[in-house]
Formats: structure tokens, C-alpha cells, sequence
């Protein structure tokens, strides 16, 4: 960059008339980069940068007072020469031979270099600097004995005509106090310099100026000793805050405050620098979810070179994700779900995040769109969750390069086809593809990832028998696939292994056979055949669970008695009915999380037991205020008048019923 110093010194001249031309040119390049720099200042500061008061710009003149006091503070080295000099030049002339020397930049306007940081017409680093401090030898500089010399020619004077016209390597003519960034000018320069660089050129809006005024004003203590990156973190977290209302954020302790942004700003963590060489700390993780954090997400985010972790799970954001913000090279970790983010999930710019091991999209309005062919590209993708989002087509057999794949979600999509191979996801540990279009039989692949723990694939158009390799999922905790047409005889024997199951749900399938053996089912909690073909009877171990809570075995073909399930202490639900079950009702004891049991349509005999009804006595020391719905064979039989189960109705049994036919009131 090429610095040229314009100073209006006395000469020993000819006649002007020969570089008059010249001499006005250059005066106009300066009046255009003075009116450049207060322009600048008029658009970033809606506010005085240097007593914080409001600017009234009536009385401004457009801003024109500011911009002038700015560029004169930022140059005021350049005039001290009244009282540091001590030779003959340091004498400052009060008419028109004085040494006042103006420097600006010799750039090109069109440039788009990143490196170009002009500002106000001065370079970056040259109003960093400001001139160079010359205690001495500065005060004699040439020129300065000519000072008394003047024509009479209106414009900048010219060299002679022997002679080139003195432009540049004319030196300070006094010793300027050096611009620090720790001091206040230096400061200013800093945040300007950083304003433009984060806002770019546009009108700033309230939330800018906010936060520039909150910099500026308020946030005082922080200096640029460590090249501006505290400062340049402090004003995009500030952007943030302003822009998604974190006045009324749930938790927003410690932001704003003077404070490290690093350590008491509440879900900013930082770490030493990866990607530069400066020993200072980067926001590297920015967490809060459930935060009622509302707004769109700043793309100035993509300006924190260091970010890693992005966590806004469940809060109140709009807008598109920035395309920019999956260029950020140690991102790893992005959680949006639960929101109401518009564009895709997938696009161009999501591909180029490579680096990732979590992206999570899912509940938010996005358009319809599919899972790329070029998925693959996340070699060291864990979790991919993109639940409702609107995803479409069929799962693409190059999902099955995401070889360090944990966790696989995408239901309540709109997905079709059939379920790739997946047996190189040696590594899958959950797949949740439940309520889509999907069709075919249930993939043989799953059988053989010895880490799976959960499988969920319900709501679906799968058919054919379910593969007996299930039972080698010794790890299997939940296997929810209700609501297909899978047919044919139910591995009991097989999962009988699978000790850890927590949950099972079978539901309107079309299965035959016995139930399993659940007897190691230590960990049981929730268990759904509803509506099958399973045969046999119930075993008693089943309410030994100690974390019972739900047991549905409607309208198979069960036979035997009730089960004693009187101490289940954490029982919520007991759907029994519709079956061939005999016998009388058991006796409970207290149970104090009942909310539904369901008899009816059995072959069960005798009265309801006076413990059940007591539960729903509210005159009763045993009373249970969730039990709210208890279903007998309490209405008679046509031609008789003696019902099955004898149960006060309603105060004890909601609902009587005799064969298929219910009876409410």
C-alpha cells in the first residue's frame, strides 16, 4: 500500500500557475477521503464514541461535528509540534505556512481483499500506529525554514520548476503521542475497525447499535492487547444477545458484564486457540438450550474461527441456518432441534461440515427435502437426528459409509423404500425410523450390530417374519415395531436371551406363538402385545418387576388365570381384557400409581375384590386418586340376572360389559 504525505509547507515557489492543476487534484483526493472517514463514522455511531452521549444530529450537521472531532483526535500527533519541538520547525505557524501534514491511503476503492481494512480513509495499521514518534530530529525537517514564504495562489503550493513537486518523503515536522491499543484512541480505532469488519458497510440496526454502544460505552476494561480477539468475541456475543431479546432469556447470568465472557458469561466456554497462533483463550462452545432464545441464528457466528459446539435445542428461533456457519472447520457439534428454523435440512452448505460427530436438526419447519446421495462424506458423523424435518425418498445405501454412526433418527418423515443393508454400522447403538412410509421386510442387518440397544421402527408398511438373529442383540433394551403387518411365528426363544429389555411393543402385528419368556427381565418397564395372536398364559414373574409400570396384553388369545400383581408397587396401567382368562380376580394390595385396569371380556368369575374398589373409595384410607378406569364383566348375560363380576357400578367399575358389548353411563 502506497502512503503519500500532502503537506501544506511554505516553499520557496515560481510563479504557481504551472503546477496549479496538480496542486487541486491532490486537494481533492483529500477532501474525498476526509468526506470517506466522516461518513464512515456518521453510519457506525449513532452515538458520541468518546462521551457516550447520544448524538442529537440537528445540531450535528449530518454528523459532520463527530467525524471532524474523530479525525482530529486520531491526528492530534500531528499538531503537537506547538509544544514538543525545540528547533526551529517546532514553532507552529498560525497562518498559511503551517506544518499541519495530512496522511491517507493510496488504495484501490475496489478492492475486496480481506487484508484491505480501510477505514475512514486511513489503513488499519497505519492509524494504529499514527506517525512515528520523532522527538528531534522531526522539529527540522525541509520545509520548515520557508515557513514565512508564501504566494499568492489559492492552492497547495507547487515545487519549482526545476525540480519534481515535494510530495513524499516529507517526515513529521513534531513528535505525535504513539496510538496504543490500550489506549482510548487506539480502543475506538480497534472497535471501529472491528464493527466494519463483523457488519460490513450497511445501516447498522438497534440491535447493532446497541451493541456497539454496549462495546464502546460499557465494556471499557477489555483492551485489544491480545490482537482484538476478546473484542471481536465480546461484540458478536453481544450481536446475539441483542438480536434474540436476552433480556428475557431464562439464564442470561453473567452476560454483558465486564467480566470474562469465558468463564462468567453463562454457556460460553472457551479453550486455547486450534487454528491460531495467539496465546489467547477462543469461545469454543456456546450451550443454551431451553433458554427462550428468540430470534434468527447471526451468521457472525461463522467469525468465531474456534467454535466447536453450538447447543440452541428447544428454544424460539427463525430464519435459515447460515450456510456459513458449516464452514467453520472445528465445528463438530450442532444441536437446533425444536425450533422453528425454515429453509432444508439438507443443502450444499450443510456437506461441507465435515468435521461433524453430531447434527441434530430434527422438529423445525423446514421444506421438504431428501437425504443426499452424498452423505458419506461425514465419515465421523455419531448422531444423526432429523426427525421431522420433512425429510422425503428413500434412505440411500451410502448412509452405510458413516462407519462411526451411533445413533440414527429420523422418524415422522415421510421416508419410502425399504431399509438399506446397515450391517457395516458396526458401531449403531439407536435407529429410530419410526412413522414413515417405509415397506419391505424388517432388514435381517440389524441382527448382526452387536452394540444396538434400541431399535425403533413403528408406524411403518413392514411385512414378512421377523428375523430370529434379534435374539443376538444381548445389548437390546428397547425393540418398539407396533403398527406393521409383520406376520408369522415370534421368536420367543430367541429373545428370552435379551435380559436388559426395558421395553417391548409389539402392537398390531400379526404374530403367533407364546410370549417370551421374561423371567431375567429384571429391568422391565413398559410391555405391549395388544392385538396379536399370542397364546398361553400370563406368568406370575411378570409383576416381580420392580420397575413395572405398564403391561398391555389386549385382545390376544391368553387363557389361564390372573396373575397375583397386587405388590406391583410402580403399576400405572393393566390392560388384560379380551382374552380367554379364567379364574376369579386377586386381591391387591396398595397400589399407589393405578390408573387403569381392564378386565372385561374374559372368563373371569366372582365379585371385583373389595381392595380393587377400595382404591377408588374416596372414603377409603386406600384411596387412589389417578385410578380413574376399571373394566368388568358386570353387566348380565341376556336371560339372566346375575352378571359375571359382581362390581358396584359406577362407584366402583366405570365400565360394565358382557361379551363385546359395553355399557357406560
Amino acid at each position: 500500500m502506497k502512503i503519500i504525505k500532502t503537506c501544506a509547507v511554505a516553499l520557496a515557489l515560481a510563479p504557481c500557475v504551472s503546477g496549479q492543476d496538480e496542486a487541486r487534484e491532490k486537494m481533492e483526493v483529500m477532501e474525498r477521503k476526509t468526506s470517506l472517514r466522516r461518513s464512515r463514522v456518521r453510519q457506525l455511531f449513532g452515538f458520541n464514541i468518546f462521551s457516550g452521549e447520544p448524538i442529537d444530529y440537528s445540531n450535528l450537521d449530518g454528523g459532520e461535528s463527530l467525524a471532524k472531532h474523530y479525525e482530529e483526535t486520531v491526528r492530534k500527533g500531528s499538531k503537537s509540534s506547538k509544544t514538543s519541538g525545540k528547533g526551529k520547525g517546532s514553532k507552529s505557524s498560525k497562518g498559511k505556512g503551517s506544518h499541519d501534514c495530512y496522511e491517507y491511503d493510496d488504495v484501490n476503492p475496489s478492492s475486496k481483499s480481506p487484508g484491505n481494512r480501510q477505514l475512514y480513509g486511513k489503513s488499519y495499521n497505519q492509524m494504529r500506529r499514527g506517525a512515528k514518534s520523532s522527538k528531534g530530529k522531526g522539529s527540522k525537517s525541509k520545509g520548515s525554514k520557508s515557513s514565512k514564504t508564501y504566494n499568492d495562489c489559492d492552492a497547495v503550493p507547487t515545487a519549482p520548476p526545476t525540480a519534481p513537486p515535494v510530495i513524499a518523503n516529507l517526515g513529521p515536522t513534531a513528535a505525535p503521542t504513539p496510538i496504543t491499543c490500550d489506549s482510548q484512541n487506539g480502543r475506538l480505532i480497534d472497535i471501529a475497525t472491528i464493527s466494519n469488519e463483523v457488519l460490513g458497510t450497511g445501516n447498522t440496526s438497534p440491535a447493532e447499535a446497541a451493541a456497539l454502544d454496549w462495546l464502546t460505552n460499557t465494556d471499557t476494561s477489555n483492551s485489544c492487547a491480545d490482537g482484538g480477539v476478546a473484542m471481536r468475541e465480546r461484540f458478536i456475543l453481544a450481536l446475539f444477545y441483542y438480536r434474540t431479546d436476552g433480556d428475557n432469556w431464562v439464564n442470561s447470568s453473567g452476560w454483558l458484564s465486564t467480566n470474562d465472557h469465558c468463564t462468567t458469561w453463562f454457556g460460553i466456554e472457551c479453550q486455547s486457540p486450534i487454528t491460531q497462533d495467539a496465546n489467547v483463550s477462543r469461545v469454543y462452545s456456546i450451550s443454551l438450550n431451553e433458554n427462550n432464545v428468540s430470534g434468527e441464528i447471526p451468521s457472525e457466528f461463522s467469525m468465531l474461527s474456534d467454535l466447536g459446539i453450538l447447543k440452541l435445542f428447544n428454544n424460539q428461533l427463525f430464519g435459515q441456518i447460515p450456510g456459513s456457519l458449516y464452514e467453520l472447520p472445528n465445528l463438530i457439534f450442532i444441536d437446533v432441534e425444536s425450533n422453528n428454523l425454515q429453509g432444508t435440512a439438507f443443502n450444499d452448505n450443510v456437506m461441507k461440515a465435515t468435521n461433524l460427530l453430531a447434527l441434530r436438526l430434527s422438529f423445525n419447519n423446514f421444506q421438504a427435502s431428501s437425504i443426499p446421495s452424498n452423505i458419506g462424506v461425514f465419515t465421523q458423523l455419531k448422531q444423526l437426528w432429523i426427525a421431522g424435518a420433512e425429510i422425503t425418498g428413500q434412505i440411500p445405501p451410502e448412509i452405510t459409509n458413516l462407519s462411526e454412526l451411533e445413533q440414527f433418527f429420523a422418524f415422522e418423515n415421510k421416508l419410502r423404500g425399504t431399509i438399506p443393508d446397515l450391517s457395516t454400522l458396526r458401531n449403531l447403538e439407536r435407529i429410530n425410523l419410526a412413522d414413515n412410509q417405509l415397506i419391505g421386510s424388517f432388514p435381517e442387518s440389524l441382527g448382526n450390530l452387536p452394540s444396538l440397544n434400541r431399535i425403533v421402527l413403528s408406524n411403518n408398511l413392514l411385512d414378512g417374519q421377523l428375523t430370529t438373529s434379534v435374539g443376538n442383540l444381548i445389548l437390546l433394551e428397547e425393540f418398539l415395531i407396533a403398527n406393521n403387518t409383520l406376520t408369522g411365528p415370534f421368536p420367543s426363544t430367541e429373545f428370552s436371551n435379551l435380559s436388559r429389555m426395558v421395553s417391548l411393543d409389539l402392537e398390531n402385528n400379526e404374530f403367533i406363538g407364546f410370549l417370551p419368556n421374561y423371567s431375567d427381565w429384571n429391568a422391565l418397564s413398559f410391555i405391549n402385545i395388544n392385538n396379536n395372536g399370542f397364546f398361553g398364559s400370563i406368568d406370575a414373574s411378570l409383576f416381580e418387576k420392580q420397575d413395572l409400570q405398564r403391561v398391555y396384553f389386549s385382545n390376544n388369545t391368553l387363557t389361564g388365570p390372573v396373575p397375583y400383581f397386587g405388590a406391583s408397587e410402580n403399576l400405572i396401567d393393566l390392560w388384560l381384557n379380551g382374552n380367554f382368562l379364567d379364574g376369579t380376580i386377586p386381591n391387591v394390595d396398595f397400589l399407589p400409581n393405578i390408573t387403569e385396569v381392564l378386565l372385561s371380556d374374559n372368563l373371569l368369575e366372582g365379585p371385583m375384590p373389595q381392595s380393587i374398589c377400595d382404591l377408588r373409595d374416596e372414603d377409603s384410607d386406600f384411596f387412589v386418586p389417578s385410578f380413574e378406569f376399571l373394566h368388568a364383566d358386570c353387566l348380565p348375560p341376556s336371560g339372566t340376572d346375575q352378571p359375571n363380576n359382581q362390581c358396584d357400578y359406577p362407584e366402583c367399575c366405570t365400565t360394565c360389559t358382557v361379551g363385546k358389548i359395553a355399557y357406560n353411563r
